[in-house]
């Protein structure tokens, strides 16, 4: 189904691309096409998902989270060596609105009730990248913005950058480490956790090398961190809601400050905790923010126990930004 559906997608997105023609015969035969196209859609999609789909604007987010990939190079040639996933099979792979559409309509109704709690906004995730592979398309972001002089925080301040470097990633996201870490815990345990490694999760996934999530809308605001430990955050959380992962974080960051023409994420508040990914042999959670000084995107870990004091934060607290996926 979800071929034909592509096609369909594809097609209306092809007819509605074309301007409003001079020949009134001409246009009205474009008017009826689209007609004929919706028509087909809603014949295939249930109504309410479509009206979802067009309300908050789903083709448009999946098309552009692509084009914001391929504009900073995530497809290239020049991925690291040790990637589990090539960027050539990384293109191959890559999932399309329509298979968005087929995965709601065998929702058994949790996914679409979270939509209606503001789970709103589709982010698609090059999740068969590493953090460190995702890292130099960040870099030729804020750069490009910051010498153009659109680099800005969350409040519209403007931001400098690092000489030395716009995104620093911790010994914690190094090859060893990086290759044990587990996503979408259900608990921070080393041994019962019941999440999965990268390797688990593209071996048996449909779209090997994405994820595709339904997330609640910046303009709603980061939830900030209520309880004491990011472990009691973890066990609050409401199935099917489950934290990010750092490259779904990365992946929000691209889309965000391409969409926006250089705004930062996360740049004003306290850092984003990344519920979504463990480190159970380091016995660590992955949190990002924008740092000040240095001026960059810092990436480091901390224990899901630590009691949080004000080191980076004067509001002493962490957001927590969860996601529902979908794909």
């Amino acid at each position: 189904m979800a071929e034909g559906l592509a096609s369909l997608f594809e097609l209306a997105k092809q007819v509605n691309r074309q301007p409003v023609l001079e020949d009134p015969e001409v246009e009205q035969a474009r008017k009826e096409l689209l007609g004929k196209i919706s028509d087909a859609m809603h014949r295939i999609i249930p109504s309410r998902i479509l009206e979802l789909s067009e309300t908050h604007r789903w083709a448009e987010d999946f098309d552009q989270a692509l084009e914001t990939y391929n504009r900073w190079g995530i497809f290239s040639d020049n991925a690291d060596k040790g990637e589990l996933i090539s960027p050539n099979e990384l293109r191959n792979h890559t999932p399309s609105i329509a298979h968005l559409m087929e995965a709601l309509m065998k929702d058994d109704g949790a996914i679409l009730r979270k939509v209606q709690e503001g789970f709103v906004r589709v982010q698609v995730v090059p999740f068969g990248l590493s953090p460190a592979a995702l890292e130099r398309p960040m870099d030729a972001a804020i750069r490009h913005y910051h010498d153009q002089g659109k680099l800005r925080a969350m409040n519209g301040e403007s931001l400098e950058i690092c000489s030395v470097g716009t995104v620093r990633l911790r010994s914690c996201f190094n090859e060893g480490d990086y290759g044990k870490m587990i996503y979408a815990p259900r608990c921070y345990d080393s041994a019962q956790h019941g999440g999965k490694t990268k390797k688990e999760l593209l071996e048996s996934s449909p779209h090997p090398g994405w994820q595709v999530f339904l997330v609640q809308d910046f303009k709603v605001g980061r939830r900030i961190m209520r309880r004491e430990t990011l472990r009691q955050e973890l066990n609050h959380l409401g199935r099917p809601e489950q934290g990010l992962s750092p490259e779904a974080w990365q992946s929000e960051f691209l889309t965000h400050i391409t969409q926006t023409e250089g705004e930062v994420i996360d740049s004003v508040g306290p850092p984003c905790a990344c519920l979504g990914g463990f480190l159970p042999e380091r016995y660590k959670i992955p949190f990002v923010y924008w740092r000040g000084s240095p001026p960059q995107v810092w990436f480091d870990a901390i224990h899901p126990d630590y009691e949080y004091s004000h080191e980076y934060s004067s509001e002493g607290a962490f957001s927590i930004p969860s996601a529902v996926q979908v794909l």
